[in-house]
């Protein structure tokens, strides 16, 4: 019996799963191994690509064991790369036979990218066919471009590479965005990495990186220059290092433990009251975690105050830069916490905007020979196809129900997703994570299917709840008018102020009073104590016995 990793008793690796026409999962590529990455938790591929960095040599085998075998091809094909990538870097040898024997199904695509990957004397090559829309030329970037002296890559994404790189002119290092030698050749990529640069020139904000340059090697490849950020972690890592003691039945897999700095977190004052309990934010925030009212604890546990205060502030940060961009007549398209760049002096940094779009810009079509508005395309992505009527952008744990039918974007989108980013903070993972009654994604956006926050995280405060849930609305109209709007809403609550998205019961309001006048209502009852002994005895001397 063959053991391959890819293999599995009920799915086939070779069946390309669901046409474009079924309703169960859209847009899904004919060929496995050019299926999207949208529906693969991103923390698996990150998790594989820190092993490396850390030099456990992790193996491949154990990572596709922890998706559907659907997703495996696609999966080998992202880990593939990081592998190959990170061998190169510390001098390991990569044995190509060794490969095919271990994955015999993935022969033709392992031959095509060994090709563009390593020399010819390290593989032994397959007739396959050459796919259009690569380039397979090599450069070297090291002296392609005299300008920069490339010195290691801090980066990667599907469609491009960060490299730490030294500006020879200006004698300064920057962040070099090169796209990877694979789409190249691809027009609608090339569109969308040249949209980004155009996008991000148009911003200057503190929370957007600025582009110094852009230009193209001798093979093609198109890069951009930006400032260099010395990087701490992304908001992402960040709540997994909050959560790290949390539990969660059906997402503790999904969050491994993420290392984080201790410095450069916000210090948060409490004073103490005359009875002993904290009062300022962290007073407040313990409050909102506290146990139930039928007196049994949450569950999960919630961060330490401090943590949940810095990813609250953090979260704002994110809110100014949208918001600037919304001003600006720009829409993101793509807002989670791993676009949030935390750098190592309390820079917050939103990152990726090749997906943006310029308000009531209207997409873009390209028309192939026999007229079609798709054309072909030399591998299938989701972000490739997002200027596409009807075709889904951006990541569906985040996305709004009109973004993942493929309708027109506008500012409500991204308001929408910094609701889940908000969900995501306040609970400890995104609002839709794949599970045996939620297995598409796409679908589950499409119909704005998510667990309520206080299922996932019951002791959270009803208030906060509401907030999320307003910016979550399945309808566009019903959620908060401007990003800034809900960025007033999390600074009342932060301020243990009412929030406009949920009307207090009068209990509630009554406790907020005494909360805040506790000085003068300890004052005002120990005088009517003091009046009513007084009245006491008086009335004991008026009237004796």
């Amino acid at each position: 019996m063959r053991n391959d990793p890819l293999d599995d008793r009920d799915v086939d690796p070779t069946d390309p799963g669901p046409g474009p026409g079924d309703p169960e999962c859209a847009q899904v590529s004919e060929d496995p191994f050019d299926a999207d990455l949208a529906e693969i938790p991103i923390e698996i591929i990150d998790s594989f690509d820190e092993a490396w960095f850390l030099g456990r040599s992790p193996v491949l085998e154990e990572f596709l064991k922890q998706v559907p075998a659907k997703h495996r091809p696609r999966l080998l094909m992202e880990l593939l790369s990081i592998e190959w990538d990170h061998r190169k870097r510390i001098g390991a040898r990569c044995e190509y036979q060794d490969y095919l024997a271990r994955f015999p199904q993935a022969t033709n695509w392992l031959d095509r990218h060994w090709r563009s990957t390593f020399p010819v004397e390290d593989r032994t090559p397959l007739a396959t066919p050459k796919k259009p829309g690569r380039s397979d030329k090599p450069v070297d970037r090291k002296s392609a471009e005299p300008r920069y002296r490339i010195e290691k890559r801090i980066g990667r994404g599907q469609f491009g590479e960060v490299y730490l790189a030294f500006d020879r002119t200006l004698l300064r290092h920057v962040a070099l965005k090169i796209m990877r030698s694979e789409w190249v050749l691809d027009p609608n990529a090339r569109r969308r990495f040249r949209r980004e640069v155009e996008v991000i020139g148009r911003l200057t904000h503190p929370g957007i990186i600025p582009i110094y340059d852009y230009g193209h090697f001798t093979n093609g490849e198109p890069f951009y220059a930006m400032r260099y950020v010395e990087a701490v972690e992304s908001l992402a890592s960040r709540i997994r290092h909050a959560y790290r003691n949390a539990t969660f039945d059906d997402t503790a897999s999904d969050f491994p433990h993420a290392e984080g700095p201790e410095a450069g977190r916000p210090e948060c004052v409490d004073e103490v009251s005359e009875t002993g309990k904290k009062q300022g934010f962290r007073g407040r925030l313990a409050r909102r975690f506290e146990r139930d009212q039928d007196g049994e604890s949450s569950s999960p546990d919630p961060p330490e105050p401090i943590e949940i205060r810095y990813l609250l502030e953090k979260f704002l940060a994110l809110i100014d830069a949208v918001a600037y961009a919304h001003e600006n007549g720009i829409i993101h398209r793509d807002i989670k916490p791993e676009h949030l760049i935390l750098g190592s002096f309390g820079e917050s940094f939103l990152v990726d905007w090749g997906m943006a779009l310029v308000a009531d810009q209207k997409p873009e079509t390209d028309s192939d020979e026999n007229g079609s508005a798709f054309g072909s395309f030399s591998e299938s992505a989701f972000e490739i196809l997002s200027d596409r009527p009807g075709a889904f952008a951006g990541t569906p744990q985040y996305c709004s129900p009109e973004q993942a039918l493929g309708l027109p974007c506008n500012r409500a989108c991204d308001i929408y997703s910094l609701g889940a980013t908000l969900y995501h903070i306040m609970t400890g993972r995104p609002p839709r994570i794949v599970s045996p009654d939620r297995p598409c994604l796409i679908e589950a956006a499409r119909k704005n299917d998510f667990d309520p926050p206080r299922s996932v995280m019951p002791g959270l405060d009803k208030a906060m709840e509401q907030v999320i849930l307003k910016a979550m609305q399945g309808k566009p109209q019903r959620r908060y008018a401007s990003a800034r709007a809900l960025g007033d809403d999390v600074r009342r609550w932060m301020a243990d102020e009412p929030v406009q998205a949920w009307k207090e019961p009068w209990p509630r309001r009554a406790g907020r009073v005494i909360r805040r006048k506790r000085r003068a209502v300890m004052i005002g009852g120990l005088a009517t104590i003091v009046i009513l002994a007084i009245a006491s005895q008086l009335f004991d001397a008026g009237f004796p016995g």
